[in-house]
């Protein structure tokens, strides 16, 4: 929950950072950054907590820890030192990579933390559900401002084509050796997603162009419930064999 509310804080300060750029002035970032501040001081907690609670990854935990609070130091003194819009993006991008650096250094040299795959896979599920619904929510939300129909159409339709070529892509790198079923599924994904656009141009309603839009994950995900778990079981098994 505290989380949450550093994301609306953040949410609150974007308009105000956006329209400093615009003007040329110092970056007005405080609001923003204190939001990012808040969810990361969340993080620090739940990784030090983590370290108290399983002594024999507390050394990878306190990595985390420590990564990120020196990254939120340094994020709190980027507002006090009132920077132009190079010198801000040129220090966000530095205390970024000391983020990312944090999880390399702890998985690698300091003992790594656990995870289970079933649980993964199921948490990447539903956050990728959610995120195409609300791409569709936010898109209807947004009609108000658009330019043109196909426009908008595209908006939506080329991240979740992004999506499902690299979804596609990952399963083809972890399990090698094709598979005819899943590139059919993969074009008829395709085929929707055009048949939307294609809807758009013609002057169908963009409701329907958006609801044509939805069915496009729906291809690959009655495809795998049918037939396609069963030829991953069997690319699978090839894999481990190999």
């Amino acid at each position: 929950m505290v989380q949450m509310v550093g994301v609306i804080i953040l949410a609150l300060g974007l308009p105000q950072m956006f329209h400093s750029l615009d003007e040329g002035h110092t970056i007005d970032n405080g609001v923003m950054v204190l939001g990012y501040v808040v969810m990361r001081v969340a993080m620090i907690f739940l990784w030090l907590r983590a370290a108290r609670q399983d002594p024999p990854r507390r050394r990878a935990c306190q990595t985390y820890a420590v990564t990120i609070g020196v990254a939120q130091i340094g994020w709190v003194l980027l507002i006090l030192a009132h920077t132009t819009g190079v010198v801000f993006f040129m220090w966000g991008t530095l205390l970024t990579l000391i983020e990312l650096v944090g999880p390399i250094v702890a998985e690698r040299g300091k003992g790594g933390t656990p995870w289970h795959a079933h649980h993964i896979a199921e948490r990447y599920g539903l956050l990728a559900i959610i995120t195409l619904g609300e791409g569709v929510i936010g898109t209807v939300a947004s009609l108000s401002a658009v330019i043109g129909a196909t426009a908008t159409v595209l908006t939506v339709a080329v991240p979740v084509a992004v999506f499902v070529f690299a979804l596609a892509a990952l399963y083809t790198f972890l399990l090698p050796g094709g598979d005819p079923f899943h590139i059919s599924l993969l074009v008829g994904t395709t085929a929707v997603l055009v048949l939307a656009v294609l809807l758009a141009t013609i002057g169908v309603p963009m409701a329907v162009c958006l609801v044509v839009l939805m069915f496009a994950p729906l291809v690959g995900v009655v495809g795998y419930e049918t037939i396609g778990h069963r030829h991953m079981v069997i690319a699978l098994q090839r894999a481990l064999a190999d």
